[in-house]
């Protein structure tokens, strides 16, 4: 992963620079910037994302605008990963591209607007500083990220039957399940004989095969006091038994199930232990649970 190149790059200058800049394409940059705090657990200093919707070279870019901004932000007292684009400077673990082509590309929750940028960078008095304590000897670094989660989308549309077919893709070991609303699938059977959502996590939970169920909303919170969303998530003999991502969602989430991946991957048998998979999800790593 070239997330791991960059990581290698930053521990490398990590006690020659003042802060960093890594420019990336917009499409991934969400992930990448996620990556950066699961990376650096204990960063000191700030890890600035950028890019641009217009290249540098174009009339009317916004490129240049946004790297000088980011450089701002690099040399400012700030820690940890972010991404400053357009002239908001975001908390990188919970930004989340909401344009293809609009020079506002990223959004977040308001309370991870962290600064703007108007004559000046404003840093907003809740966004964290630096920690000059933490050097390079002391810098923890871990660039442990694996390929195999199958991202699937449940839509009215889509028969629930159609998750164990998901669960069938040989190149792929685990599954992250967006649902709609709350985290509420269904629990009945909308044909007779045909099982429910419920029913095909039982199926899977049976097989060990981990499914972990994420909201498509940035504030969302998978947890549902709905009758169905309790079931989805229980523990219970014949429930769902599918691990909850709780209240961490969108690239950052899929940088998560990356990272348990990593952790739960057992080389000698070439597949996945389900139960450290289990334990790394519903463990907090950087503070993606709170």
């Amino acid at each position: 992963v070239h997330w791991v190149s960059i990581g290698n790059m930053i521990k490398l200058l990590y006690d020659k620079a003042t802060g960093f800049v890594v420019c990336g394409g917009t499409d991934t940059m969400a992930h990448m910037i996620a990556a950066m705090r699961f990376m650096f657990p204990n960063v000191g200093k700030p890890i600035v994302a950028t890019g641009a919707q217009v290249p540098m070279v174009e009339l009317g870019d916004d490129g240049t605008n946004n790297l000088y901004f980011a450089i701002t932000a690099a040399a400012s007292d700030l820690s940890g990963p972010f991404l400053m684009f357009g002239d908001k400077l975001m908390d990188g673990m919970r930004v989340h591209k909401v344009q293809d082509r609009r020079r506002n590309a990223f959004t977040c929750p308001t309370q991870y607007t962290l600064g703007h940028y108007d004559s000046e960078l404003r840093i907003y008095p809740h966004a964290p500083r630096r920690n000059p304590i933490i050097t390079a000897a002391r810098l923890v670094y871990r660039p442990h990220f694996r390929e195999g989660v199958k991202v699937v989308k449940i839509s009215p549309a889509t028969p629930s039957e159609s998750i164990l077919y998901d669960a069938s893709d040989p190149s792929c070991s685990a599954m992250l399940l967006i649902t709609f609303g709350a985290g509420n699938v269904r629990d009945e059977d909308v044909v007779a004989e045909v099982p429910s959502h419920v029913d095909c996590l039982w199926q899977l939970y049976q097989r060990r095969y981990p499914v972990v169920l994420g909201s498509p909303m940035m504030d969302g919170v998978v947890d549902s006091h709905y009758e169905a969303g309790t079931k989805a998530v229980s523990r219970e003999e014949g429930k769902g038994n599918a691990i909850s991502a709780r209240s961490t969602t969108g690239p950052l989430l899929e940088v998560k199930c990356m990272v348990a991946m990593a952790e739960a991957w057992d080389d000698e048998k070439e597949a996945i232990d389900y139960d450290k998979f289990r334990a790394s999800m519903e463990r907090d790593h950087v503070g993606e649970l709170t």
